[in-house]
């Protein structure tokens, strides 16, 4: 899928063609023999996945962050280099 760029001086909102068509489009699905008790795991796996909002879940992990917890940075040397 090629995507052509708009003509210059015509700007817009900023819209990936790609990942919209991406999720019209249904997925693959693999067909594979598993036992009753892994089937049933796997089923409910995937129905809580579609009852959890992960945007909520991030947004309520950055508030409690934010507001009432401590972040451990392991190796902080290691991201912010060698200098003083």
């Amino acid at each position: 899928l090629e995507m052509m760029q708009p003509p210059q001086g015509m700007e817009g909102p900023d819209i990936n063609f790609g990942e919209m068509l991406q999720e019209l489009i249904p997925k693959k699905k693999k067909r594979r023999t598993v036992h009753l008790h892994e089937a049933r795991r796997i089923l409910v796996d995937e129905e809580l996945k579609k009852l959890v909002d992960m945007d909520d879940v991030v947004n309520e992990a950055l508030d409690r962050v934010e507001n009432h917890g401590v972040v451990f940075i392991d190796e902080i040397d290691k991201i912010t280099g060698t200098r003083g």
